[in-house]
């Protein structure tokens, strides 16, 4: 507890670390606290959204007749919630392993890193653009559809 009368707030107070070149770098517990925070919403975001595309999936599942199963949007569909989860998943991994160690975070130094959890990004990215890819040829065939209907009408 601070004493009466003084200004010192606890949060903004600095100390010192050394860089992998033993060069001094200041740090506040502010700068520690918004790089935990920052990593906790990361990490609930894409927990949160594990869920979503399986409970999606299943209904997809569910309420899709059995003759419209084979059709390229279905498959595109389901495709893209597969990749959807396996892509939270994989983006969790990543927020909870050593890329997300403070001291990198805060002075930009990977070195600690294993190879092996190069993987993990480079896999979170190639999902990401799967994903990406799925969803807008599905859109486009969905527009096709609909214009080739309403030309029709």
């Amino acid at each position: 507890m601070a004493a009466a009368g003084t200004d010192f707030n606890p949060f903004t107070q600095q100390f010192t670390i050394l860089l992998p070149d033993q060069t001094p770098m200041n740090v506040t517990v502010d700068d520690i606290q918004d790089l935990v925070s920052y990593a906790a919403n990361d990490s609930i975001n894409y927990g949160s959204q594990i869920g979503s595309p399986l409970v999606l999936l299943v209904i997809l599942l569910l309420v899709t007749k059995a003759e419209k199963r084979r059709s390229l949007v279905f498959i595109l569909n389901t495709t893209a919630l597969l990749l959807n989860f396996i892509r939270c998943v994989v983006i969790s991994l990543y927020c909870t392993g050593p890329w997300w160690n403070w001291y990198s975070q805060l002075i930009g130094d990977f070195d600690n890193v294993p190879t092996s959890q190069y993987a993990t990004s480079i896999a979170g990215v190639v999902l990401t653009f799967l994903l990406i890819v799925c969803l807008e040829t599905s859109l486009i065939l969905q527009v096709h559809v609909v214009c080739v209907t309403a030309k029709a009408a």
